[in-house]
């Protein structure tokens, strides 16, 4: 298995560009296997499975656009640009060129690879994905990242927490989902938060009530068998 391997996510027809491909980014590591994501629409930075934003600490990988310049900061803290940061590298993905060398050690052994994946898929184009299409990404990491196209919206479901009952079976999952809404006057982008039950599924947001049963969007309603298999298909 490569090291480090880009597994790219869909987009639909009316999403926004993006100065990278959307997808993740498997590192293999030993016995210690590390997976980060990325879509610039929503954040700059690099970010673990279970976050919505990066850690106020580091390491911090962020993709940036200069004047149509797509640079590749990291360092060990969470403000990529301040002066004062440890740096881990700095790269120019679209020219192929190090500002700063990667330092040496573990971290700027991932920072290497992180550019030269960066520089490697820069110019890849996504996979399509219709309206009323779903895609299960599940290329090597253990919880696959769920992918909805509506007409006018791109929902992404990305796994981030199971809760088990005393025989290990599980009675919950819960999903980070990332929204895209796009229409003649552009695009718009938000999250939420779905824990997904045999009985019910429950979708909350930062601002206002909780949503369930039939109040919850169609589509999500819809997705509630693929949600709760996370993609593959096991019995419960």
């Amino acid at each position: 298995m490569p090291e480090m391997i880009f597994t790219p996510w869909p987009l639909a027809p009316g999403c926004a560009p993006r100065l990278v491909p959307p997808g993740q980014f498997y590192y293999h590591v030993g016995t210690a296997p590390l997976s980060l994501w990325l879509d610039t629409l929503f954040s700059e930075d690099l970010l673990m499975q279970e976050d919505t934003y990066s850690s106020w600490i580091g390491p911090t990988f962020t993709v940036w656009d200069d004047d149509g310049v797509v640079r590749f900061d990291a360092t060990l803290f969470r403000e990529p640009f301040a002066a004062d940061n440890q740096v881990l590298g700095r790269y120019v993905v679209t020219t192929d060129t190090w500002r700063q060398e990667p330092t040496d050690g573990d971290l700027g052994n991932l920072t290497a690879k992180i550019a030269a994946t960066l520089h490697e898929h820069a110019g890849d184009t996504p996979p399509p994905l219709e309206p009323g299409e779903v895609a299960v990404v599940n290329d090597h990491h253990p919880w696959p990242t769920i992918h909805a196209s509506t007409g006018n919206a791109l929902m992404r479901f990305i796994e981030v927490d199971y809760d088990l009952l005393e025989d290990q079976s599980v009675a919950a999952r819960r999903f980070n989902v990332f929204v895209e809404e796009f229409g003649d006057s552009g695009s718009s982008a938000y999250t939420r938060s779905l824990i997904v039950r045999p009985d019910t599924m429950i979708l909350t947001s930062r601002f206002g009530m909780p949503l369930r049963g039939d109040a919850l969007p169609p589509t999500i309603r819809d997705l509630r068998e693929v949600l709760w298999n996370d993609g593959r298909r096991f019995a419960g």
